[in-house]
């Protein structure tokens, strides 16, 4: 009979110890999640440099316009509106360099 009652009780346990180490607190959440965007606007930021090194200038336009939405994605205004300048003259340079545009 103690057997019948252990199991059980040793079945809760191991339930009660898994929710407590796999739910994380609502900061850590946030910060994972902070994380996260970060990650995908250094990735963003990371693919213009490539691209700028071997690129043309409408690619690299391309590109700073990625970094850009990257940005607004993750609510950064004041970065998004650089990265839209560098977009915009690197369109325009293009532009001069009568690149067709799509």
């Amino acid at each position: 009979m103690r057997n019948v009652v252990k199991i059980p009780l040793i079945f809760i346990l191991l339930i009660l110890i898994y929710f407590v180490f796999t739910t994380g607190s609502d900061e850590t959440i946030h910060q994972q999640i902070n994380e996260t965007k970060n990650q995908v606007v250094q990735d963003a930021i990371e693919q213009y440099n490539i691209i700028k090194r071997n690129g043309s200038d409408l690619e690299i336009s391309m590109h700073a316009g990625f970094v850009a939405d990257a940005f607004l994605k993750v609510g950064d205004k004041e970065n998004y509106s650089k990265w839209k300048k560098i977009e915009n003259q690197k369109e325009q340079k293009a532009k001069n360099a009568n690149v067709r545009l799509p």
